[in-house]
Order: C-alpha cells, then sequence, then structure tokens
C-alpha cells in the first residue's frame, strides 16, 4: 500500500510540475495585455476567471502531492515578540509590528517564523514596503495578517477573486501548509492599503494559555 501511495504522490507531483511551466507563461502573458490601452476588458476578465481556476487545481494538486510539514513543538509562544524578531531582519522602514504584548499562539516557533520570512519577501519583492504585522486571537481560531501596500502606494483594493501571480506561489504554498499543519488555513484577499493582505488562520489551541 505504501508503495502504491508513493507512486501516486509521484504522479500528481509530474503533473503539477508539467502544467506549472504552461499556466506560468500565461500568467505573464495576461499581465503584458493588462498593460496595453487596447485590451478587451471582458475577454481579459474572462481569461483571468479561467486562470485563477486552473492556478486552483495546481496548488491544490501540489497540496496532494506534498506531504504535510511536519509539526515539530508546539508550544504557547508570544505572537509580538516572534515577529518582531522576525522583522528586525529587515528594519523598521521595510515591516511593522502591531500587536499587542499579551497575544499568545500555541504554534511551532521555527515553522512560524519560516513561514513569515517566506511571505515578508513576497511583499517586499512583489508589493510595497512597509509591510504590516497584525494578529488576533478568539475562541475558533488565531489570525496572524500580513499585509502590503502594492507598487504604487495605498490605493483603493481592486475586485475579488484576482489573478494570483505566477511568483507568489512558492511562498504562499509553504504558509498554506504550515496553516493546515496547525489545523487552520490560509486566505489571500487585497489590503485597504493597496496591496495584497494575506491571513494565516490557526486553531486555538489549548483552552488556557499562560501569562505571557
Amino acid at each position: 500500500m505504501a508503495g502504491i501511495a508513493d507512486r501516486r504522490r509521484r504522479q500528481l507531483e509530474a503533473v503539477a510540475h508539467d502544467i506549472r511551466g504552461p499556466l506560468t507563461r500565461l500568467l505573464l502573458r495576461v499581465e503584458t495585455l493588462r498593460d496595453q490601452d487596447s485590451h478587451d476588458p471582458e475577454l481579459l476578465a474572462g481569461l483571468e476567471a479561467d486562470l485563477m481556476v486552473l492556478l486552483a487545481l495546481d496548488q491544490e494538486l501540489l497540496a496532494i502531492s506534498e506531504p504535510m510539514t511536519p509539526v515539530k513543538q508546539r508550544a504557547w509562544v508570544s505572537l509580538a515578540a516572534v515577529c518582531r524578531q522576525t522583522a528586525r531582519s529587515y528594519g523598521l522602514q521595510l515591516v511593522r509590528v502591531e500587536i499587542p504584548e499579551g497575544l499568545m499562539a500555541w504554534v511551532d516557533r521555527q515553522l512560524l517564523q519560516r513561514t513569515l520570512h517566506n511571505l515578508i519577501e513576497n511583499a517586499l519583492e512583489h508589493g510595497g514596503p512597509p509591510v504590516l504585522i497584525t494578529a488576533r486571537t478568539g475562541e475558533a481560531c488565531t489570525l496572524i495578517q500580513l499585509e502590503d501596500t502594492g507598487r504604487t502606494g495605498p490605493a483603493i483594493p481592486p475586485p475579488l477573486p484576482r489573478l494570483l501571480p505566477a511568483h507568489k506561489g512558492l511562498g504562499l504554498q509553504a504558509a498554506r501548509r504550515f496553516c493546515r499543519s496547525h489545523g487552520g488555513e490560509l486566505r489571500l484577499g487585497a489590503s485597504e492599503r493597496g496591496g495584497w493582505q494575506v491571513q494565516l488562520t490557526l486553531d486555538p489551541g489549548p483552552t488556557h494559555p499562560p501569562r505571557p
């Protein structure tokens, strides 16, 4: 049974790899069309909608084919402390953290920091600084949110769904695996600050976190 499952995983991985090349080329061509004054808005919207479906299928294939990121050790950690430590690698002008001191999360600290680095680097490379990190907790979940200002600064957020840039795929896939390994999910949308908004929802952990 293990051999069959391994072969199936490799087959799914191969299919995901094969469709990623032409999908990336199509994404780049749509971006080129958007920059041209003569493009047909209705045709472009239809292309974007179809590509969103294909991109979602590609990400699902990757999620199925790749093993879930193992959670080595979950513990109560201070979200403000972890996020600020991560942000120091980039400087205050590039990454801002606005998280209350007492906010705790039941996470694998190493995996959280690795995920934050991936998302920050995506935002700085393809969006615009500063990247803002916020968080809140509740009975249903712990929510960590990252927002950038986009290439041109704050603006009215575009309507969703947006075409997911191909270059953001790898960091988001790693973040999605992190969320799923912590009983949650990743959500992507437009930020009121003009760029992208990435939300990490995680299960809340044991009922009573310790005092930080």
